[in-house]
């Protein structure tokens, strides 16, 4: 594994000493800030050989850290060189004190501007400068240099989004942004994230995988017709209503910025250093605050909330017709990956289905405890008999996108009986999720606020779960999208009427096995039950799909939850069992048979 990431470290030091820097940050990022990147993008991939979709590295000119966080910390060991990277855990206080561990008096650490947001940044420099170093601009990316062989760009064809399948007129969203404008007293908003861009021009593209955006920016006055800068050899008859420029005349547009005294919103958070210190040396006035498109995009329309509906029905659908065929092999006689490949397959039965909105995480034993474990496609394990299975996975379909964990014991004797210690775990984590699911509360509570509900049964226990409980969803765009997030470790924005975000609690003992339960929750409009009550948003269910009856300790479940779970698969044999085949219908109807009922 040295090579060729030795002779990659070899060549990065040596520019790093022709260009007087100590030091050079390597993030997993693009300079559109996408969760998933083009292949030329892939810079801490090349350098490291880790493929994890967060992480940094840090290469000194004797040494070099990989950061990661608790997702994929045995993930890092197992793809990185850990005698020539150190493996740490991704927080602010271990990277301060790596820091402070690392950094001579007077040091220089570089880092690409094009990488780094200016709230990233201020972050960086504040600890750097602590250890009186200081931080230097790199651009172009010195590693490009060493990637002789880097792909290009993509190019794809631009697609409209129709109107009637997102629910409103690119010509009224723009209305809507230009209205957050002037509250802001704004002259001018630059969008740099792609989803924020195809969200309100209602375009699409496949620039990059598991996303259908394209890689674009776009500016935004407060009057007049926005500028969206894209090579127009890409989209065929634009809206008259857009101004379109070529992709490479964004730089030039920037630094040659003529309404200097006339303020220009940036979120500090999506948009590259480079633009934000560009604008600020040119005496431009900036107002920090997030992208405008953040909250309105976040809170469906009832066309996109419908689409949604009819998406997570083909879904549970295709995985239903999955977990029988699943069934019915022989033992351990699929692999994970081609476990993840079925799933495709009868997702693609559908003629709405247009690609996975994630890697699919098939997982077997203790691969499940590789919380973002992606299998192999040349030595993926075997699902084995009498293990926990999980298989996290979703799509985009034309009208809406999906994202299901469900988690199986695998076992072919008729009683499919799992150990009490597996089924008692499983069940604290499905009463977790079931406490989300089932609350009721007022306007402007925050996932943080929820996310301890999903958590409380494991605590009581001495148990936890690295990851967050949830995340927002996007319509057709990302499946990770913001505001909306249930995280114990950021402040989050109020959930409100029309966010849909997933609700997935889980359990990982490490080297042994994993389990996690995923619903997608739609947040509905508050109301109240009685005359004096508050009015209260719930939420609903848009995944249908059955927990695995094998798991379940039922007696560890309250008269509450029963009638939780006895409704919730009254909905799903509703809405599922008319579109199956009767082996999906058998393995339906058995998953569906809850003892208590």
């Amino acid at each position: 594994m040295k090579n060729p990431y030795s002779k990659r470290l070899a060549g990065l030091r040596q520019l790093m000493s022709a260009h007087g820097v100590d030091g050079f940050i390597i993030p997993h990022r693009d300079a559109f800030f996408n969760e998933y990147l083009p292949e030329s993008s892939q810079r801490l991939a090349f350098m490291t050989n880790f493929t994890g979709s967060a992480g940094m590295a840090i290469i000194m000119s004797d040494h070099a850290s990989l950061f990661v966080d608790g997702r994929y910390a045995l993930q890092a060991q197992q793809q990185v060189d850990t005698e020539t990277f150190s493996i740490q855990s991704y927080s602010l206080d271990t990277l301060q004190q790596w820091l402070k561990q690392t950094l001579q008096p007077h040091g220089v650490i570089g880092y690409d501007p094009w990488l780094h947001s200016p709230h990233e940044l201020r972050q960086l420099t504040k600890m750097i400068e602590r250890c009186q170093a200081r931080m230097h601009a790199m651009s172009p990316n010195p590693i490009d240099r060493l990637w002789t062989d880097k792909p290009p760009l993509p190019q794809t064809k631009i697609i409209p989004f129709p109107d009637d399948v997102s629910g409103d007129s690119t010509a009224h969203k723009i209305k809507k942004i230009q209205a957050v404008l002037r509250t802001h007293d704004c002259h001018a908003t630059i969008l740099t994230s792609p989803p924020s861009v195809c969200w309100l021009f209602n375009i699409r593209a496949s620039d990059i995988p598991h996303m259908p955006v394209c890689l674009a920016r776009a500016i935004l006055y407060a009057k007049g017709q926005p500028t969206l800068f894209l090579n127009e050899t890409r989209y065929h008859n634009p809206p008259a209503s857009i101004t379109l420029a070529p992709e490479h005349a964004f730089t030039s547009h920037i630094t040659t910025w003529s309404h200097h005294d006339d303020p220009i919103l940036l979120d500090p958070r999506t948009c590259p250093a480079w633009i934000h210190h560009t604008l600020q040396e040119q005496g431009c006035a900036i107002i920090q605050a997030d992208d405008p498109c953040l909250v309105l995009k976040a809170c469906k329309t009832s066309a996109e909330i419908h689409g949604s509906t009819q998406a997570h029905i083909r879904d549970a659908v295709a995985l239903t017709q999955f977990f029988a065929w699943l069934e019915q092999q022989p033992p351990n006689s699929v692999s994970e990956h081609h476990a993840a490949h079925m799933v495709c397959t009868y997702r693609q039965r559908h003629p709405s289905f247009q690609q996975p909105s994630f890697p699919t995480i098939s997982a077997s034993g203790k691969n499940a405890a590789i919380v973002h474990y992606i299998p192999d496609s040349q030595k993926s394990a075997i699902i084995k008999d009498n293990t926990p299975y999980l298989i996290d996975s979703g799509a985009h379909y034309t009208d809406g996108t999906t994202d299901v964990t469900r988690t199986l014991f695998i076992n072919h004797r008729p009683d499919r009986t799992a150990p009490q210690e597996i089924k008692h775990l499983y069940t604290l984590v499905l009463k977790g999720h079931i406490a989300v699911a089932s609350i009721r509360f007022p306007p402007k509570t925050t996932g943080t606020q929820l996310d301890s509900l999903a958590r409380q049964y494991l605590w009581q226990h001495g148990l936890n779960y690295d990851h967050s409980t949830g995340h927002g969803v996007g319509s057709v765009l990302s499946v990770h999208e913001s505001p909306p997030s249930l995280s114990r470790h950021h402040p989050s924005h109020p959930l409100m009427t029309g966010m849909i975000f997933s609700n997935e609690p889980g359990y990982y003992k490490a080297h042994h096995y994993g389990m996690r339960i995923e619903n997608l929750m739609l947040v509905l409009p508050p109301i109240s039950t009685t005359q004096n009550a508050h009015p209260m948003h719930t939420l609903k269910n848009l995944t249908l799909l059955p927990y695995d009856i094998a798991l379940i300790d039922d007696t560890m479940l309250t008269t509450q939850e029963k009638s939780y779970l006895t409704a919730y698969y009254a909905t799903i044999k509703t809405h599922v069992m008319p579109h199956l085949d009767q082996d999906g219908k058998t393995w339906l109807e058995r998953q569906c048979a809850l003892p208590f009922c």
